[in-house]
C-alpha cells in the first residue's frame, strides 16, 4: 500500500550520541514538510549547520506557515518545547 523509498541522511550525533538526520520520503523532506504545514518548529540551534540554500528555504517556509498561521501558529503563544521547559 504505502511502499515509498525512506531515506535517513543522517551527517552527526548530537550531545546524547543520537543521529541528527534529514528523513525523505520519496525524495521529499519530511521535517520541511512539517515546518511549512506549521507541524514543527526549525531547529536553530542547527541552522548554521545547513547549506546556505536550505537555511534559507527553512526560514521561508516557517515565516509562511508563521504568516498563514497554519498549525501550531494558530496559537498566538505558540512555544516550542524546549523555551517552554526552560521557562518552567
Amino acid at each position: 500500500m504505502f511502499e515509498k523509498r525512506v531515506e535517513a541522511r543522517c551527517r552527526k550525533k548530537d550531545r546524547y550520541v543520537r543521529e541528527v538526520c534529514a528523513v525523505f520520503v520519496s525524495l521529499r523532506d519530511v521535517g520541511l514538510e512539517q515546518i511549512r504545514t506549521g507541524m514543527a518548529w526549525w531547529y536553530r540551534e542547527y541552522a548554521h549547520e545547513q547549506a546556505t540554500q536550505e537555511r534559507l528555504v527553512y526560514r521561508d517556509e516557517e515565516d509562511a506557515a508563521k504568516a498563514a498561521r497554519r498549525g501550531l501558529w494558530k496559537d498566538p503563544k505558540a512555544m516550542p518545547a524546549g523555551a517552554w521547559r526552560t521557562g518552567r
